[in-house]
C-alpha cells in the first residue's frame, strides 16, 4: 500500500498522449457517403468558389495516347501557398467566406473517388495559374496513398513544363484568359457514365432525386456547366432547373417571399421568428414541446442575438391541366400532371410516385447550392392522392428555403439546418419550430391560391344581359286585334312618340312611384310604361331595369287593362 502511494506521489514523467491515425483517416475516405455524383458536384462547387462561372468537362488524350477526362475552369487559380493549403486535410480554405465549401474535405474526397477505375484509384493531376503568378502543377498519387496508407508528404508540386503551359492556355482560348484550374483524371467507364447521366436528357430526366442532379444542385447559380466529348460534335450545355426563375405571368398569382429570422437567446436556444401584421411571432418551445399556435415575442427586448435569415419562396406555375384561367372551373382531380416547365426536366414514365415524392418536399439551398429537401410535419407524398386540395397543397404548390452564410465549422445556421461535411446527408433533421413556420406560410399561400381560383371562376360566370336602349325616336306599339299603331289620345294629350330632343322630359320615376301605380285599384299601365322608358332615355343607363321588370310582372297579373 505504502509502495503504491509512493509511486503515485512521484513526479509525473509521462509524455502527453493523443494522436491522429493517418491510416484510419485514409481508409475512412470510402465511408463518408460521397457518391460519384456528389463528388462531381464538389469539384464544380470548388470552381464556383474560386470565382469561375463556367466549368467544362472534356474528353481528351495525352501525347502518349492515354485517354483522360478534364475539368477546366476560369476561376482565380492558385499560387503555391494556395496549392499547399488545398491538400491540408480538413483545412477550410473558405473560412469566413460565403462559399459552398464547408468542411475542407470535399475537394480531396472528390478527387479520390472520381479517380477510381474498377474500384482502383489512380493519380490525379492539377494544373493551376493565378494572375501574375507562375504556372503550377500538383500530382496526387491516390493509388500509392492507399497502398501505403500514407498521405503526408505524398503530393508532388512543381512548375508546369512548356508543353503543359501551352495546353493550359489552349484550353482557355475561347474565354480569352490564362488563369484558373484544370483537374485531370484517367478515363474510366464509371466517370463516363456519370457525365452521360448528368448531361443527356434521356438519362437525366429519369433520375429524379434532386441531390443527385447537377442541374438542380446549381440551379440558382446560372453557372455554365458543359460536357465536350472531343469528338467534333457540339458540346452539351447543362440546362439548369430553377422553378422560381419565371416571369410573373407564368404563375397563377405573384410569387411570394417571406423572411424567417433566426435568433439565439442567452442560453443558446434557437428561436425562429416571422413578422406578422407588424408583430413578431414564433412557434415557441415549452416544457411540454413546441406550441402548435403562433405566440407573440420580442427578440430585441429579450436580448436575443440574430444569427441568420432564411427566405421562404412560394409559387405555383400555370398548368391548364390543373386550372385553365381561360376556361375556368375548380380542380376536381388528385392526379399527377406536370406543368410545362417541369416536363422539360422530368419524365413521368414509370416513376410517377417518385416524382410525387421528390417534388412534394421543401428544397433547402445554402449559398445558392441545393443541399437537401424535407417533408413538412405530418405530410407524406402519398397524401397528395387523397383529393384535389391535398394534391394542390402538397405537390403542385412549390416551396423552397434559401439562406446565405459565411462558412465556418461552428456556423449556427449550418448547425441548425443539420449541415454536415457531406452536405447531402441531412435526413429531415430540421428544428420543429422552423418546420412549423414554413408549413404555416405555405398554408397561407395555399389559401390565396384557392381564393384566386374561386374569383376567376366567379368572374367568368355569364352576366344578365341589360335590355337594349331605345332609339332616340321610339314608337311603342300596342297590341290590338287590328294591329293598328297607337296615336295621340285626344282625351289626355299623351304622346307615345319619345324623342331625346324634347325640351321637357317626364319626371324620373322612382321605385316608390312605380309601387304607387301598381297598388292602385286600376293601375294605369300606359302611364307607368311612358315614365319608365322616358327615364332610361334620359339617363342612358339601366338604373330602372328593375322598374321595367316590376311593370311587366304587374301587367301579366293585371291583364292589358289601360
Amino acid at each position: 500500500m505504502t509502495e503504491n502511494m509512493n509511486e503515485n506521489t512521484k513526479e509525473n514523467t509521462f509524455e502527453p498522449i493523443g494522436s491522429w491515425n493517418e491510416a484510419g483517416s485514409i481508409r475512412s475516405l470510402d465511408r463518408k457517403g460521397f457518391t460519384p455524383t456528389k463528388c462531381g458536384s464538389e469539384v464544380i462547387a470548388n470552381s464556383w468558389d474560386a470565382g469561375s462561372r463556367k466549368a467544362k468537362f472534356v474528353f481528351a488524350e495525352r501525347e502518349n495516347g492515354t485517354r483522360i477526362i478534364k475539368l477546366i475552369d476560369i476561376g482565380q487559380g492558385m499560387d503555391f501557398d494556395d496549392l499547399r493549403n488545398m491538400f491540408d486535410i480538413y483545412r477550410s480554405n473558405n473560412e469566413g467566406k460565403q462559399s459552398m465549401g464547408v468542411s475542407g474535405l470535399g475537394g480531396k474526397e472528390a478527387s479520390y473517388i472520381l479517380s477510381k477505375k474498377r474500384n482502383i484509384a489512380s493519380t490525379v493531376c492539377y494544373y493551376t495559374k493565378k494572375r501574375d503568378k507562375p504556372y503550377y502543377k500538383a500530382l496526387v498519387p491516390w493509388g500509392e496513398i492507399f497502398e501505403k496508407l500514407e498521405f503526408k508528404g505524398k503530393i508532388h508540386a512543381d512548375l508546369m513544363s512548356e508543353a503543359e503551359i501551352t495546353q493550359f492556355c489552349k484550353d482557355r482560348e475561347e474565354d480569352s484568359c490564362q488563369h484558373g484550374t484544370t483537374i485531370e483524371w484517367d478515363y474510366s467507364p464509371e466517370f463516363r457514365e456519370l457525365l452521360d447521366t448528368e448531361f443527356y436528357d434521356s438519362l437525366r430526366k429519369t433520375n429524379v432525386a434532386f441531390k443527385d442532379r447537377w442541374d438542380v444542385i446549381f440551379g440558382l447559380t446560372g453557372m455554365q456547366i458543359i460536357f465536350d466529348k472531343g469528338d467534333g460534335r457540339p458540346p452539351v450545355d447543362l440546362k439548369l432547373y430553377n422553378y422560381f426563375n419565371g416571369e410573373d405571368d407564368e404563375y397563377y398569382i405573384e410569387k411570394r417571399e417571406y423572411t424567417i429570422e433566426h435568433y439565439q437567446d442567452q442560453d443558446k436556444q434557437d428561436h425562429f421568428v416571422i413578422s406578422q401584421n407588424g408583430n413578431f411571432v414564433e412557434f415557441a418551445r415549452t416544457k411540454r414541446g413546441v406550441n402548435k399556435t403562433l405566440t407573440p415575442c420580442n427578440p430585441l427586448r429579450s436580448g436575443w442575438n440574430l444569427v441568420a435569415e432564411y427566405t421562404v419562396h412560394l409559387g405555383l406555375r400555370k398548368n391548364k391541366a390543373l386550372f385553365d384561367e381561360q376556361n375556368p372551373r375548380m380542380p376536381n382531380s388528385a392526379s399527377l400532371f406536370l406543368c410545362d416547365y417541369d416536363s422539360k426536366f422530368f419524365s413521368e414514365e414509370g416513376q410517377r410516385d417518385t416524382i410525387r415524392e421528390e417534388l412534394s418536399k421543401v428544397g433547402v439551398f445554402r449559398n445558392e447550392q441545393f443541399i437537401t429537401n424535407f417533408h413538412l410535419e405530418g405530410i407524406k407524398a402519398g397524401s397528395a392522392r387523397a383529393n384535389w386540395q391535398s394534391a394542390l397543397k402538397i405537390f403542385h404548390l412549390r416551396c423552397e428555403v434559401r439562406y446565405a452564410t459565411l462558412s465556418s465549422q461552428d456556423n449556427a445556421a449550418d448547425i441548425a439546418m443539420g449541415i454536415q461535411e457531406n452536405k447531402n446527408q441531412n435526413q429531415d433533421a430540421f428544428p420543429l419550430p422552423f418546420v412549423r413556420l414554413v408549413s404555416h406560410l405555405k398554408g397561407e399561400f395555399y389559401n390565396e391560391i384557392v381564393q384566386h381560383f374561386k374569383d376567376v371562376c366567379e368572374a367568368s360566370k355569364p352576366k344578365s344581359k341589360p335590355l337594349p336602349k331605345p332609339s332616340t325616336n321610339t314608337q311603342l306599339d300596342s297590341e290590338s286585334d287590328s294591329e293598328s299603331s297607337c296615336s295621340s289620345n285626344s282625351n289626355d294629350n299623351d304622346d307615345l312618340s319619345i324623342s331625346s330632343s324634347e325640351t321637357e322630359k317626364p319626371d324620373v320615376p322612382t321605385t316608390a312611384t312605380v309601387s304607387k301605380h301598381v297598388s292602385d285599384p286600376e293601375p294605369n299601365y300606359r302611364e307607368m310604361l311612358i315614365h319608365t322608358v322616358s327615364a332610361i332615355v334620359k339617363h342612358g343607363d339601366d338604373r330602372f331595369i328593375q322598374e321595367i321588370l316590376r311593370f311587366i310582372s304587374t301587367f301579366e297579373k293585371g291583364g292589358a287593362k289601360g
